[in-house]
């Protein structure tokens, strides 16, 4: 692991601050500089991550309480985006022969 040591503006460090004193279990600096730059990373596309959702980070005004609503709408949006579909033995062996219809489809292209 490479160790840094980094300057903080004053208006960057109070809103750290903020941050970490608004936290139920306040994290460390080096936690939050770790998570704040891999999402930099991952934003600019330098680094790829799986989006979660972790309500219980959700504190009231941040922008996981956000995160959540927009999930919400999306998995709302997604029961009422048409008729339902019975996920039987029938469903999954249609799918997985699907997919293997299409992986050695690609395997042919190469």
């Amino acid at each position: 692991m490479k160790r840094a040591t980094i300057t903080i503006p004053d208006e960057l460090n109070s809103a750290v601050e903020r941050y970490i004193d608004a936290q139920d279990a306040p994290p460390s600096l080096t936690a939050v500089v770790q998570a704040a730059l891999r999402r930099y990373m991952a934003d600019e596309g330098y680094l790829r991550t799986r989006k979660r959702l972790r309500p219980e980070a959700a504190v009231k005004g941040s922008a996981a309480v956000g995160e959540q609503r927009s999930l919400e709408a999306e998995l709302i949006a997604g029961l009422n985006s048409g008729e339902p579909i019975t996920m039987d033995d029938s469903y999954w062996e249609a799918k997985r022969a699907n997919l293997i219809r299409g992986h050695a489809k690609r395997a042919n292209l190469r």
